[in-house]
């Protein structure tokens, strides 16, 4: 029992000893190189790095940071190398960059100028090839030409390199397709309320014989809120004041486009009493010659935000 006991005590000693040299033998990092840049700053990388110089080496979070480094999305290649060194570990990522934009060409649509379309893009001459970039870009060129009523508008890239320079050329195919125009503004959920009274309230509506002269009927999406308010203003002004709008629906076809807002009335409001409490300096006779909710409420009997907010 001593003799098992002594070998217990042994054996916990070794491990303490071991375990004290393994952590005095770990290595920290003594420096964080990233070489094959040719356009890049090396702080690009750098700065994205979660490892730091005289942090303990780790292979797990090192493999994490060469994924880090591929979702940049401005390289085709990322390695790494590790070199012990009696001041700690070198830890060196290797990368190949992709080929720089020497030139940006648009083939096909003429609906947008060009000098629009490039302006709109994160992507200029000079950048790097960076696969992440351009597919905003399309999203930014697709919604320019939505805002001149180009909703078929179809955006594709290619990337032509230059072996000899070690450029590449961004060349942007634009498919702008028939221009729409708005052939339905529909207000949906309306129980008592007059869609057509309501609709006059609009900016937004249908294309007519006149358009060509007064504009109407194209498609300006700044104006999706504000009909959308316009419509809240109405209802309440009819006694509505629980009225809800939702945001409004935009779909399209070859024929053009349709605009539909969704409306739930809610009840209507009378207007009920009418009087002043607080710290009146006035007399309620003086006041009520001043608000014009009470006459407001002989003629029409409902509830009227707009007289409301005109007292106050």
């Amino acid at each position: 029992m001593k003799r098992l006991i002594q070998l217990l005590l042994l054996t916990l000693i070794c491990n303490i000893f071991l375990s004290t040299t393994v952590e005095a033998k770990a290595q920290k990092i003594a420096e964080i190189k990233v070489t094959g840049l040719k356009s890049l700053d090396p702080e690009v990388v750098l700065t994205k790095l979660k490892l730091s110089k005289g942090a303990q080496v780790n292979n797990v979070k090192i493999d994490q940071e060469v994924k880090n480094i591929w979702s940049l999305g401005y390289f085709s290649d990322v390695s790494v190398k590790k070199k012990d060194t009696p001041k700690g570990a070198i830890i060196t990522f290797s990368v190949k960059e992709k080929p720089k934009i020497t030139d940006i060409l648009i083939e096909g649509s003429t609906a947008v100028k060009k000098g629009n379309v490039t302006a709109a893009m994160n992507s200029k001459k000079g950048s790097v090839v960076n696969e992440k970039i351009l597919a905003q870009d399309i999203q930014k060129i697709t919604e320019l030409y939505r805002k001149e009523g180009y909703y078929l508008a179809e955006v594709t890239y290619s990337v032509k390199e230059k072996p000899k320079t070690g450029g590449a050329e961004l060349i942007l195919n634009i498919k702008d397709g028939k221009k729409l125009y708005i052939k339905a503004v529909k207000i949906e959920g309306l129980e008592t309320i007059s869609e057509r009274e309501l609709k006059r309230q609009l900016a937004l509506s249908e294309r007519g014989i006149m358009s060509w002269f007064t504009g109407t009927g194209v498609l300006r999406e700044e104006y999706l809120e504000r009909d959308s308010v316009a419509i809240s203003a109405y209802a309440m002004n009819k006694g509505y004041i629980d009225v809800q709008v939702a945001e409004p629906k935009v779909s399209f076809d070859t024929k053009g486009i349709t605009v539909t807002f969704f409306v739930k009335e809610g009840k209507k409001y009378k207007i009920g009493t009418i009087g002043f409490k607080g710290d009146l300096i006035r007399t309620d006779e003086e006041l009520f010659k001043v608000i014009k909710l009470d006459s407001y409420k002989k003629q029409h009997t409902y509830f009227s935000l707009s007289t409301l907010q005109d007292d106050v």
